[in-house]
């Protein structure tokens, strides 16, 4: 987290020090070295705000001076955030394609080139999908869980970003896409079938279900209670590493079936094994289980005893069958103390080619 209290304060000092004096023009070189300036930059930038909190931090920083705006303008084409309608709009077109010949100004946000720029720098593409988009300010509402939406302008730009990237050929150095939903229920990706036109290149999936504090036990109970036959009707073959947040068992198992050659998959919020597929991809290499993440209920954290999490039962009888490939699991949880494997595990997961860690 990056509370925006701290984030304000640390702006504002140093935005203090980089503006010119009144005796300089606006060009003067910022007091700070240039590496500084853009790790702050890179770090505030990649901190979990609200929405809100990012669109100022978006504009505060285009207008500090033209060496901030250089700098932070090719983080954020970099590690692009979605974070509302209106700025998926203004992405798609600053990826337009525009030249002299057709009188359109290729130089947004007084970057040169600005759409060729856009389209090369793009590695990472996050939407946020927030019931609550205006949290923490007057206009924002009382925390609930959105079940369903047949239209929602931000979720249905989730598509049609994704389907311009793909249909257009953008952004071919985009490896990772992320989508964070907020306040939301489980459903809306496999209704609303989002990730059918993601672009071939990417590599990376992740997927986010995250809830407001007054909203844990209903998410707690909606988690439990989640129940659906769900047959993907779409495929990500080019998906290598999969990251799930926050989801029940049966949707972890969707999202894998939808990819058939997954090397590397991350689960946050399940706190064992049981309940996932009877067969992972013959491809997968790691496993990485987090026992203490945000989804998972008090009551269900690893309690220090000792256990096998589901391992035996579910993973080595179940799972691999092809003892020849050494894969890897991974236990974690906050504190490393939740988490004791006996030592006989441990070794009756060798002989099936699986390698348990726990830290």
């Amino acid at each position: 987290m990056f509370p925006s209290a701290i984030f304000a304060s640390m702006f504002n000092r140093f935005a203090d020090r980089l503006r010119p004096e009144s005796s300089c023009d606006a060009h003067t070189a910022p007091s700070l070295p240039i590496e500084i300036i853009e790790q702050i930059i890179q770090t505030a930038w990649a901190s979990d705000m609200s929405v809100p909190d990012r669109t100022t931090t978006f504009t505060s920083f285009c207008l500090v001076n033209h060496t901030w705006l250089s700098l932070f303008i090719r983080t954020a084409l970099i590690d692009v955030h979605i974070f509302s309608p209106s700025f998926a709009d203004k992405y798609l077109f600053l990826l337009h394609e525009r030249s002299a010949s057709t009188g359109e100004p290729d130089s947004d946000y007084m970057l040169p080139g600005s759409s060729e720029a856009a389209n090369r720098l793009c590695r990472s593409l996050t939407f946020h999908v927030d019931n609550n988009p205006n949290r923490f300010t007057s206009s924002g509402m009382q925390p609930a869980i959105r079940m369903y939406a047949e239209r929602n302008r931000m979720a249905d730009s989730v598509t049609n970003v994704l389907y311009m990237l793909d249909t257009l050929d953008y952004t071919p150095n985009l490896r990772r896409v992320a989508l964070r939903y907020i306040d939301w229920g489980f459903g809306d990706i496999f209704d609303q079938m989002r990730l059918v036109p993601l672009p071939s290149h990417v590599t990376d999936l992740e997927i986010n279900y995250l809830f407001s504090s007054e909203l844990k036990v209903a998410a707690g109970n909606l988690r439990r209670r989640f129940y659906r036959d769900l047959c993907p009707p779409w495929r990500t073959p080019n998906v290598r590493k999969l990251t799930i947040t926050g989801a029940p068992a049966l949707l972890v198992n969707a999202f894998v079936q939808t990819c058939p050659n997954l090397e590397v998959l991350e689960v946050y919020g399940l706190p064992y094994f049981a309940g996932l597929v009877g067969k992972m991809p013959e491809t997968l290499k790691t496993m990485v289980l987090e026992l203490g993440g945000s989804g998972v209920d008090e009551d269900q954290r690893g309690d220090g005893k000792e256990d096998d999490f589901g391992l035996e039962q579910c993973v080595m009888r179940r799972w691999f069958d092809d003892s020849s490939t050494n894969r890897q699991i991974v236990l974690h949880a906050e504190p490393p103390s939740r988490i004791r494997v006996a030592d006989a595990v441990r070794s009756r997961a060798r002989r099936y080619g699986l390698e348990v860690v726990s830290h």
